[in-house]
Parts: structure tokens; C-alpha cells; sequence
């Protein structure tokens, strides 16, 4: 068995990912109420439509998880406007990431200036420009932390494993990163 079957042991393909990545450390009272607002939202009777016409683009399911993303992001947005006004920094709670690294359907890998501990839980917002909305808003939990090596301005690669995503969520997710991948292939066959 070849080294790299060993070592491949991934439940999804990963990508390279340089895109803008926001990452807040949460509790676990704070993922629990997340999660538990989704599902809520996510269980109300659509009005005049039927979960079987879901597969369809514009059917009454996408557009009201479309519509939900687009509520998590304007609240986001206005707790950093509150923070603001309440004379909090808005990064102040915000791990600030130097680096996306990768992305898969499970997870991400990011580079970041502040040494983190492996279990936190984080609010990660990733802004992917072929996403609704252009943000994906997930949260997930850190379960690799490594220094950079040769750098020596402290930078760490961390992990994170996502948590709670919904399987429309992660489809989206796992076709975005096979697009990303067969990018990545025709630009290396254009140099070539």
C-alpha cells in the first residue's frame, strides 16, 4: 500500500481556498442556541409549497434557507454595529486569520496570528464569491493546531472541523470545492 493511501483518510476532497475568512470564538451556550435556531427556522411549514419541489432552483425551500443565511448575516452585522456603539472594538473578539488554506465538505484550514487551543469553538464566516449571498456562515470546532514552520512571526495553521451543517449546506459546499478543483486543474494543464 502506497504512503499516500495511508495517509488519506478523508471522508470529502479539500481545495485551496484564498478567500476572506472572519473567525469569532464561541461557547458552547452559543453553538447550542445557534443550532437550535436553525433547526427551528428551518422546520416551519412553507407557505403555498411543498418539500418535494426542494430540488428545483427557486422552490420555496431554497429560498427560505437563502432567506435564513441572509437573516444570520444581517445580525451578525448588527452585533458588530452594537459593539461598535457600545465602545467595543469589533475585532475584539475576532481570531484574526492571515490565510485560507484549504476547504473540504467537513472542514477548513486557515492560518492564523494567535495561538489557539485545539476544542475551541469558533463562528466562521467564509466569503466565497460563487455562494448565495457571497458568505458561508458555519460554526466548527478546532482540531488541529500547528505553528508554521520557517516563520518566524508566530503564524499557526489550525484545522477545524464543522459542525452542525445542514446537508443542503455541505452540498453546496462539497460542488463549490469541485469547482475550485477542476479550476486548479485546467490552470495547471494551461502552463504546462
Amino acid at each position: 500500500m502506497s504512503d499516500q493511501a495511508k495517509e488519506e483518510k478523508r471522508e470529502f476532497v479539500r481545495a485551496p481556498l484564498n478567500i476572506d475568512a472572519r473567525v469569532r470564538p464561541l461557547d458552547k451556550e452559543d453553538l447550542d442556541r445557534k443550532h437550535n435556531l436553525k433547526s427551528a427556522l428551518s422546520s416551519l411549514p412553507l407557505p403555498g409549497g411543498s418539500s418535494e419541489d426542494s430540488d428545483r432552483i427557486g422552490a420555496p425551500d431554497t429560498v427560505i434557507s437563502y432567506l435564513m443565511e441572509f437573516m444570520f448575516q444581517i445580525n451578525e452585522k448588527l452585533d458588530t454595529v452594537i459593539d461598535l456603539l457600545g465602545g467595543e472594538k469589533p475585532d475584539q473578539n475576532t481570531i484574526e486569520v492571515q490565510e485560507t488554506v484549504n476547504i473540504s465538505g467537513s472542514g477548513v484550514s486557515l492560518v492564523v496570528s494567535t495561538p489557539v487551543e485545539v476544542g475551541l469553538l469558533l463562528d466562521i464566516s467564509l466569503f466565497i464569491p460563487d455562494f448565495p449571498l457571497g458568505a458561508f456562515n458555519v460554526q466548527g470546532e478546532v482540531i488541529r493546531v500547528d505553528p508554521r514552520r520557517g516563520d518566524n512571526g508566530g503564524l499557526y495553521e489550525i484545522g477545524i472541523k464543522f459542525l452542525n451543517m445542514s446537508d443542503e449546506a455541505q452540498e453546496r459546499l462539497i460542488a463549490y470545492t469541485f469547482r475550485q478543483q477542476r479550476r486548479t486543474i485546467r490552470d495547471t494543464k494551461e502552463y504546462d
